[in-house]
């Protein structure tokens, strides 16, 4: 229902919402469950919603990746799936197809609940997958970092030139909930920041020397 393109009954967006929080407490549930007798049927059931799941996860990411009510819930299905099934079913590729809209929904949303979602999200991928779906996940993982860090010098730069601090807020949110899950290396970010005083140092100096120049000149004519 959620992905098909013609459903027979039309949800209203709150519907919406409530089923991606339904499917995600669902599967939470199914996941967790340990009556007795047996962790085989515990097994059983994370196995059966891994599979059924496999090839429409990625579709729901996607289409509801803008969606700051839904995409926290959706993304966080993946924490309650056994990841070495996308390995035995041979579903690598739908597997690497879920970061994408990871990475966009965490710098589409500034709300905390959707960029701490996010992020644990890639990094369980990145822990409790095989070991080639595990180096692809943290290849991900320090994409995203790499693109904040860039973020970041570039609202810096605008905001050193006067633009709104809004964005420089809103990726700070980021780098702190990526902060929570693993160490980031910001002396980049120092170095940047201090090359720009640097810079605007230097264009104060050269346009004060201009003037300083000209008034010389000016008195010399006269």
């Amino acid at each position: 229902m959620f992905v098909d393109e013609n459903p027979l009954i039309e949800l209203t967006d709150e519907d919406a919402t409530n089923l991606s929080i339904l499917l995600f407490a669902s599967i939470r549930k199914a996941v967790e469950e340990r009556i007795v007798p047996t962790s085989e049927i515990f097994e059983t059931n994370r196995r059966d919603i891994i599979v059924a799941m496999m090839k429409n996860y990625p579709l729901l990411l996607c289409k509801f990746m803008l969606d700051k009510a839904k995409i926290p819930s959706l993304v966080e299905i993946i924490l309650y799936m056994n990841l070495e099934l996308y390995s035995l079913k041979r579903q690598e590729q739908n597997f690497r197809t879920i970061f994408q809209p990871m990475k966009d929904a965490f710098f589409k949303h500034g709300e905390k609940n959707a960029l701490r979602s996010c992020v644990q999200a890639i990094k369980f991928c990145s822990t409790e997958s095989q070991v080639k779906l595990q180096d692809f996940a943290r290849d991900k993982l320090k994409e995203l970092e790499d693109k904040l860090i860039d973020k970041l010098k570039s609202t810096i730069k605008k905001v050193i030139d006067g633009e709104d601090g809004y964005f420089l807020l809103v990726n700070l949110e980021r780098l702190y909930e990526l902060q929570l899950s693993r160490p980031v290396s910001i002396e980049d970010l120092y170095e940047d920041v201090e090359n720009q005083r640097k810079k605007e140092l230097f264009f104060s100096l050269f346009s004060l020397y201009n003037v300083v120049v000209i008034y010389i000149q000016t008195v010399l004519a006269r």
